[in-house]
């Protein structure tokens, strides 16, 4: 239930509504004050930020290209390598007869392409 207001009353409370508004006002003036170069100085970095992410992925599709060059070349050239099985056969049965068991059958050293020498046990 709402009383009557007199005249002086709400004169009273016209002025301290408009006073509240005006230290909110003054007030959300500080805080934009206080908060604007904090903003500006994090847009900046962001800013910076996303210039250095764009640099790194041109970084990285140069270097992506470059490496599929490389492989491309690598194809061309036709790396390979011959495998010999029937004398490895004929080694392992040589081996399997003449050896103790739990030995180690070792097979010829061969050459595998950029991993060099190579033995199979």
């Amino acid at each position: 239930r709402f009383e009557a207001v007199d005249a002086a009353g709400a004169a009273s409370l016209r002025r301290e509504v408009d006073a509240w508004g005006g230290r909110s006002e003054q007030r959300l003036r500080e805080l934009e004050a206080r908060w604007k170069p904090q903003l500006r100085s994090m847009m900046s970095e962001l800013q910076e930020f996303r210039s250095s992410e764009a640099l790194v992925a041109q970084k990285r599709g140069r270097a992506m290209e470059e490496l599929q060059e490389e492989v491309g070349q690598l194809r061309q050239r036709g790396l390979s390598h011959e495998w010999v099985a029937s004398k490895c056969r004929q080694r392992l049965q040589y081996l399997a007869l003449d050896a103790e068991p739990g030995l180690w059958l070792d097979s010829a050293e061969f050459q595998l392409g950029s991993l060099g020498s190579v033995t199979l046990r």
